[in-house]
């Protein structure tokens, strides 16, 4: 299962990258087209064009490290009494009985997974989220944002 969500991670940076690349041709095209020679001192049309090109060059070079990272994942399960670390896939419950599953990797955080009929968020352990899950056991309290959540499930 864990390989299946990874997998969709994968995927779903690769159509960002793919999406990253083409707004960045794009742009560069419309910066270096001719008809984008400014008029006047306040035509900005080309510099602005060349600043969404770099910035979507940026982007795709930042998404290209991403895949890189995650096609060196090593896919590890954990037990009940294990620490919760890198590639742990786990369950919080708050007190009012609101659930919400995480999957934690080195990057892409804040990508939304389905799983199991309903959603894995990714963390990262650079995330405030993400620091706090790191290290702690399955049934731990977690305060976060003034709310405590309760570890219940670890895989």
């Amino acid at each position: 299962m864990k390989a299946d969500l990874l997998k969709n991670v994968i995927q779903q940076l690769e159509a960002q990258l793919a999406l990253a690349k083409e707004s960045a041709d794009q742009a560069h095209s419309v910066a270096s087209h001719e008809q984008s020679k400014p008029e006047n001192q306040y035509d900005t049309v080309a510099l602005e064009a060349a600043y969404l090109a770099h910035g979507q060059s940026e982007r795709a070079l930042e998404l290209q490290e991403e895949l890189i990272q995650l096609s060196n994942v090593t896919l590890r399960e954990f037990d009940d009494d294990d620490p919760i670390g890198l590639t742990a896939l786990l369950s919080v419950e708050d007190e009012q009985g609101g659930k919400a599953n995480y999957f934690i990797l080195p990057t892409a955080g804040g990508l939304k997974l389905e799983h199991k009929n309903s959603y894995a968020t990714v963390l990262t352990p650079h995330s405030p989220l993400g620091k706090k899950m790191i290290g702690a056991y399955l049934g731990d309290d977690i305060e976060f944002n003034g709310k405590a959540v309760q570890i219940i499930m670890l895989s």
